[in-house]
């Protein structure tokens, strides 16, 4: 199960952070997360996903919000 994959590939990637494909390409382009080649096969290591959802900024409750 991709629960226990210690690598994804983009798809599974993508899946797992909840972004389309592209925006994940997006991100790697920018150095924003880390890739890695085993091949041709592009994987990205469960640890570095982690990281980059860690490092994005935290959303902050709006005033008056219900």
């Amino acid at each position: 199960p991709i629960e226990q994959k210690l690598a994804l590939n983009v798809e599974e990637a993508a899946a797992l952070i909840g972004v389309r494909r592209s925006h994940l390409y997006q991100l790697l382009r920018a150095g924003r997360i880390k890739a890695r080649k085993s091949g041709t096969r592009t994987l990205l290591l469960r640890a570095d996903l982690e990281a980059y959802l860690a490092s994005t900024p935290e959303m902050k409750p709006q005033v008056g919000a219900a």
